[in-house]
């Protein structure tokens, strides 16, 4: 049967195709992704410095080390060309090494302890969101690029059948059998497929785009993918109260009540002592090197009496930030586990709308078979078998946005739980 060419050859030739050279892998992406994907390796870097700001604060804790010399001279000279040329003018110099440590601090250095390893839990927290964002982002542009790859594949068997039933009404049309309004119609629905097809590989192209950008490639690139739709059923309800608590959404909120609270042990440090322990050895002398010897030591003490009211305003602000941050992990719990549950359901109905989907392919796929065999027999009438083919049609491509719609739904229920398939 010849088939008919509803299309201008240049809008073939102009058509995107899909090149099948170097298919990637799920466990291939998410590779790509770990080692190149901007924005992780950013959140990687942020919580490098924080774990350095935390390592730097440990420092309060240990003595402080210096050493220093220096020589000059000294006279009664008034002017500076006196000064130059004094013949009174007494020399001096000096080499020394001096050690001062804090004793007590009034836990300031411990809050600013607890601050940096607060910065470091929400910077750790920040990271596990990122990857769970990445990998179901990347999730996503996998899935969607599978899916526009299959959906080029499908459309182009459904253009196949419409031209197949065009050539079908077409001889009835000629034996008499069919009139003309039923053959324009099979014409118009093999024209419709064919268009179809073009924008199936458009679609694919946009999809490679939205690929490229998370594994860290050139846009220019077009990989394509190979896989399924597989998802995994659940195994029973989780306890989603639970499985809140360790979403990153609650260990950030965590984190800045950590952090609140820090500055409530800072803002309270103001009111107490503060206790130094210093110490030197050195020589002075007036020649250089000098040659006489020294040393000393001592405690220092001091105790702020007033300063204008303005820590205990601090120490106020503090507790009501902290009072904040309370609420908020309070709140964030219970919003997390609201939303954990929703997204979990919809996994659920998007696996049952799977099963729903693939029943109705098979029985459309059986009555189209029977229809065309009737309608050949002419024991239908067009009209009715056409509804038949349009019926398959849909079938076909529900079915298939049903598996999208699965794998997604997967996806979401991991970002929401905070979970990523990153090595």
């Amino acid at each position: 049967m010849k088939r008919l060419t509803l299309l201008p050859l240049g809008l073939f030739l102009l058509l995107p195709t899909v090149s099948r050279a170097a298919d990637l892998t799920w466990e291939d992406c998410l590779k790509e992704a770990a080692q190149n994907n901007q924005d992780l390796i950013r959140s990687r870097e942020a919580v490098r410095a924080a774990r350095f700001g935390k390592d730097s604060v440990y420092g309060k804790f240990l003595p402080s080390l210096s050493a220093g010399a220096n020589v000059g001279s000294s006279g009664n000279e008034g002017s500076l060309a006196g000064a130059l040329h004094d013949p009174d003018a007494s020399p001096s110099s000096g080499i020394n090494l001096s050690a001062q440590l804090n004793l007590f601090n009034g836990l300031k250095d411990k809050a600013s302890l607890d601050a940096a390893q607060a910065a470091l839990d929400g910077a750790q927290a920040a990271l596990q969101q990122e990857r769970a964002q990445l990998s179901h982002d990347l999730k996503y542009a996998f899935a969607g690029l599978l899916d526009a790859q299959q959906q080029v594949g499908l459309l182009t068997g459904i253009a196949d059948r419409q031209h197949q039933n065009e050539g079908m009404v077409n001889l009835h049309y000629k034996g008499g059998q069919e009139n003309k309004g039923s053959y324009l119609n099979a014409q118009a629905s093999s024209a419709s497929a064919d268009v179809d097809i073009l924008q199936a590989r458009r679609a694919v192209r946009l999809a490679q785009r939205r690929l490229d950008r998370l594994l860290g490639r050139s846009l220019m690139d077009s990989p394509t993918v190979t896989g399924d739709f597989n998802v995994p059923a659940p195994d029973g309800t989780p306890n989603f109260l639970d499985l809140a608590k360790t979403a990153p959404a609650y260990l950030s909120a965590q984190a800045n009540l950590k952090s609140a609270k820090s500055q409530v042990g800072s803002a309270t440090g103001q009111f107490l002592p503060s206790l130094n322990a210093s110490g030197s050895i050195g020589r002075s002398g007036t020649t250089w090197p000098p040659q006489q010897d020294g040393w000393t030591a001592g405690l220092s003490l001091s105790y702020p009496l007033f300063s204008g009211g303005q820590d205990a305003f601090n120490l106020m602000g503090a507790k009501s930030r902290k009072k904040q941050a309370e609420i908020s992990l309070a709140t964030t719990l219970q919003d997390t586990a609201v939303s954990l549950e929703n997204v979990f359901w919809n996994l659920c109905n998007a696996l049952e709308q799977t099963v729903v989907q693939k029943k109705f392919l098979d029985a459309t796929s059986v009555q189209e078979e029977i229809a065309k065999a009737q309608y050949n027999n002419g024991l239908l009438s067009y009209q009715d078998w056409s509804l038949v083919e349009n019926s398959l049609n849909s079938s076909e491509k529900s079915n298939l946005q049903a598996l999208l719609g699965a794998k997604t739904a997967e996806a979401d229920w991991e970002l929401a739980q905070g979970k990523d398939e990153l090595p």
